[in-house]
Parts: structure tokens; C-alpha cells; sequence
């Protein structure tokens, strides 16, 4: 972290969710391919795509409702 500027510094601190390489599968059909997102206090992040793209998945599984295929999610 000694590279990182002090607002940096301050968002590191203040992260609520750390989602790496989130993969998902159904039934062998991939949803989800190497998606990563940090999501900080206070933020407001809006998720957008077509139907069937894997938006509620990935909500599901950030949540803790569902275990990704692969990745890891790290909540604080």
C-alpha cells in the first residue's frame, strides 16, 4: 500500500466487499467469467446488461446467497 496516494489509501480502508475472479457456472453453461469489483462505503454502484447476463447471479453470489464456481469473495 505504500504506493497508493492518500485518497486511495482512505477507499482501501473503507471497503465493504472484495469480489476476484468471480466465475459461475449452470449446468455447464459459464454466466460468469473473471469478474472482479471492490465495493466501498458509501458508494453507489449501478449494474447494467442484457437480460441473461449474469447481473442477479453475481448479485446473489456478492451477497452470500449462492458460492461462485471459482474466484473468491471477501466481505468485511
Amino acid at each position: 500500500m505504500d504506493n497508493l496516494d492518500r485518497s486511495q489509501k482512505d477507499f482501501m480502508k473503507k471497503i465493504l466487499l472484495n469480489a476476484q475472479n468471480i466465475g459461475f457456472e449452470v449446468e455447464n453453461h459459464s454466466i460468469l467469467e473473471g469478474v472482479s469489483v471492490s465495493l466501498g462505503s458509501k458508494e453507489r454502484v449501478g449494474l447494467v446488461g442484457p437480460n441473461g447476463s449474469g447481473k442477479s447471479s453475481l448479485m446473489k453470489i456478492m451477497a452470500g446467497l449462492v458460492q461462485p464456481t471459482s474466484g473468491e469473495v471477501i466481505r468485511f
